[in-house]
């Protein structure tokens, strides 16, 4: 993994020039550049000479895993081109990538997939968030060579920049702030692209979601067993710039959709009906959930572990029982595994109020073949399928 560790440092320094000195570390403290964070104390702390710090974790005692941090002046450089270069020479030199997914964690934005590292010759799984404070990037990498514990390492990695300071503590409350706070924007009308891209020597099916808001913006998110990202809460109002994956749509008078993208080519989408195409292709039109009202008790049931269990009623109340860090969006709010209160459904997001105060929100899919949104059979939080109980 010192190969991708390099690269991005000579990514950073085409950029920005050299990486300054990282502070040292003071216990499980870490400071890079503008952030101080607090990692786990079993994480194993390496100053590799190219300056950048590197963790070997035990997230696994069978898998290779570590974590990457660096940080750079890159002034005149927007967040999302920063995040999007850096991203896309770490594609650019892998083999046979696969899916990517992407998102954001407060004020970070993050894209992760799994690829071959030709210096390895194994498979790896890569998670890169990137945030700027001022003039100064900070570049944190996540690469481990096993699925379950890149997962679980995932978790831990969120959980840590969720309570980092950035620039302050201000800073980064204000970015939490803004990633928990429900938009008011709402979404007209939703749709899956499919494409496939010849990588390598592998065949890979990219898919996004396209939500087209209310108020002219257009974001694309990754889409695999459902949304891997809360909906509810994508800062979609009063935006001076746009995100990477964000774009701007109208339609014109001959029924056509155009979205002008951030990054990336132009779509100009064709109109029939409620359908929309892109060069030919129709696109799968995914109905709003919004109307959902989820009644009785469902359960994920893992093999070896007990289950989750979320119990609800027609009236609105709900029950939760072993809720999983892996099935909320992380947002730097604490986890509530076991509680109950009242819920809602906006925006393809499981909005869980609990009556201690605290709000989880969960990346919601309900099976397109469900006509009956008043008598749901089940669910999927991203890769957890809850059945309801007989």
């Amino acid at each position: 993994m010192n190969r991708t560790s390099l690269l991005l440092l000579l990514l950073l320094s085409c950029i920005a020039g050299d990486l300054p000195a990282a502070s040292p570390a003071n216990g499980v403290r870490e400071t890079v550049g503008p952030m101080t964070v607090t990692l786990p104390a079993d994480w194993r702390r390496e100053l590799r000479p190219d300056g950048t710090i590197a963790f070997l974790t035990s997230a696994d005692g069978r898998a290779r895993s570590e974590v990457q941090f660096s940080s750079a002046n890159i002034p005149g450089v927007a967040p999302g081109a920063a995040h999007k270069a850096i991203w896309g020479e770490i594609v650019r030199q892998a083999t046979a990538p696969g899916e990517p997914a992407y998102g954001r964690l407060g004020g970070f934005e993050w894209s992760e997939m799994a690829a071959v590292d030709p210096a390895e010759n194994q498979r790896f799984w890569y998670r890169l968030y990137t945030t700027k404070v001022g003039n100064d990037c900070v570049v944190v990498l996540v690469a481990v060579n096993s699925a379950p514990a890149f997962r679980k390492l995932v978790v831990q990695v969120d959980q840590a920049l969720s309570k980092a300071q950035l620039g302050g503590q201000s800073t980064f409350t204000a970015a939490v702030a803004a990633a928990t706070s429900l938009t008011d924007v709402p979404i007209v009308e939703a749709h899956i692209h499919t494409e496939i891209r010849a990588i390598s020597f592998t065949s890979n099916v990219l898919t996004d979601h396209i939500l087209l808001f209310k108020n002219g913006i257009a974001v694309r998110s990754g889409f695999s067993n459902g949304p891997r990202e809360c909906y509810a809460t994508l800062p979609v109002a009063n935006l001076a710039s746009l995100p990477s994956n964000y774009g701007r749509w109208r339609e014109d008078k001959a029924r056509a959709v155009d979205i002008a993208w951030q990054e990336g080519p132009a779509w100009h989408l064709d109109r029939s009906g409620d359908r929309l195409s892109l060069a030919g292709k129709v696109l799968l039109k995914y109905r709003s959930i919004d109307s959902a009202k989820i009644e009785g008790t469902y359960a994920y049931s893992p093999v070896g572990d007990p289950p989750t269990v979320l119990r609800f009623a027609r009236d609105g109340g709900f029950e939760a029982r072993n809720l999983t860090d892996s099935m909320v969006c992380q947002s730097g709010t604490p986890l509530v595994t076991t509680g109950s209160g009242r819920y809602e459904v906006r925006n393809w997001t499981l909005i869980l109020r609990f009556d201690n105060g605290a709000t989880n929100l969960l990346p919601l899919k309900i099976a397109d073949q469900e006509q009956n949104l008043q008598n749901i059979g089940g669910f999927t939080v991203r890769s957890y399928e809850f059945l309801r109980a007989r």
